[in-house]
C-alpha cells in the first residue's frame, strides 16, 4: 500500500477535492435547492412542454418535471394528455391545507405564468401528492385539500378559475418510491392541456 509522506498528502489531497469540486460544477445545479430558481418565462416553457434550458439542458432547480412528465396517468380536462407539468414542493403547515407564507413567492410566480398570454388557450390542473405515512384513504384527502388550497390562492391571484381544476392523489404515484416517507413525495404537480 502506498504510504504518502506529509509532504505529498497536502497536494494529494487539495488535487482530489479540486477534482470533485469540478465534476459537480459540470453537473449542474443541485435539484430541488430552490423553489423559486425558475423564472415566469421558464415555467410557462415547461408547462408548454418546452423543458430545455438555457444550455439545452432541462432546467428544474425544485420545480421537476412530475410524474405525468414521466409516464403517469395524469391527464387534463375531458382526458387530454397534458402537454407539459411542473412538480412543485409547496409548504403546508403540519397535517394541514393551510399553505406555509413560505410558499407565497412560488405561486405567486406560478400565478403569472399561468396567467401569461402564451398559456391563454390552456387548462391547468392542480395534483396533490403526499407520501406514504398514514392510510391511503387520509392521504388521498389530505392530498385533495392541499391542492384545493393551491386552486383557491391561485385564483386569489387572477388565474381564473374556470381554467384550474383540482385533485389529489395520495402516495399512488410516488417520486421517490425508494423513500415512500421522503419529504420528495410530498409535492404539487400541474399540468396544462391545451383548450
Amino acid at each position: 500500500m502506498f504510504a504518502a509522506s506529509s509532504s505529498t498528502r497536502g497536494p494529494l489531497l487539495c488535487g482530489a477535492l479540486c477534482g470533485v469540486l469540478l465534476a459537480l460544477s459540470v453537473a449542474g445545479p443541485v435539484r430541488g435547492a430552490d423553489d423559486n430558481a425558475l423564472s415566469v418565462d421558464e415555467m410557462v416553457r415547461q408547462l408548454k412542454g418546452g423543458e430545455a434550458g438555457a444550455a439545452g439542458e432541462a432546467r428544474t432547480r425544485g420545480l421537476r418535471p412530475g410524474a405525468a412528465a414521466k409516464g403517469g396517468s395524469a391527464a387534463g380536462p375531458a382526458g387530454q394528455t397534458p402537454s407539459g407539468s411542473l412538480s412543485m414542493r409547496v409548504q403546508f403547515d403540519f397535517d394541514s391545507d393551510r399553505l406555509s407564507p413560505a410558499s407565497h413567492a412560488v405561486l405567486q410566480k406560478l400565478a403569472s405564468a399561468l396567467s401569461s398570454g402564451e398559456l391563454a388557450n390552456y387548462a391547468f390542473t392542480v395534483i396533490g401528492h403526499t407520501d406514504a405515512v398514514g392510510s391511503a384513504q387520509y392521504n388521498r384527502a389530505l392530498s385533495r385539500r392541499r391542492a384545493a388550497s393551491v386552486k383557491a390562492y391561485l385564483i386569489d391571484q387572477g388565474v381564473q378559475g374556470s381554467r384550474i381544476g383540482a385533485e389529489g392523489r395520495g402516495f399512488g404515484e410516488l417520486l421517490d418510491p425508494a423513500d415512500p416517507r421522503s419529504a420528495a413525495n410530498r409535492r404539487v404537480e400541474i399540468t396544462a392541456t391545451p383548450r
